[in-house]
Parts: C-alpha cells; sequence; structure tokens
C-alpha cells in the first residue's frame, strides 16, 4: 500500500514516475518502514520543488542528490 501511496501522491503533483527501487531486506530501517529512491519527470526546477513540498506535506522525508 505503500508504494500506492507515493506513486499517488506524485501523479496527483504531476509528476511521471519513470524508475522506483524498492529496497525491504537487507536495511538498518524498521519493519514499519519502506525506502524508496523513484526517478521522476518534471516540468522543471518549479514543479519538482512542488512535487518535493507536496510529498513533505503528506509526511514523507525527501531526499535529493
Amino acid at each position: 500500500g505503500a508504494l500506492a501511496r507515493v506513486a499517488n501522491c506524485v501523479a496527483e503533483s504531476g509528476g511521471n514516475v519513470v524508475e522506483v527501487h524498492h529496497q525491504r531486506s537487507f536495511t538498518l530501517l524498521s519493519a514499519r518502514q519502506t525506502e524508496l529512491e523513484m526517478v521522476v519527470l518534471t516540468r522543471g526546477a518549479n514543479h519538482r520543488d512542488e512535487l518535493i513540498e507536496s510529498l513533505r506535506e503528506a509526511g514523507y522525508t525527501v531526499y535529493q542528490p
């Protein structure tokens, strides 16, 4: 369910998910946490920032390279 929820948040913000890496094994995360690495297409820097803000408002922690 968590993957669908975050993908839906990205879609509602107008982003396009092109790649997802979902690692549950071999992490230091608790059983209640999930870490996703996503490649998302946006319309530019402003749209990217809006999408990240939407994810944060939804309760997600966002790390950028």
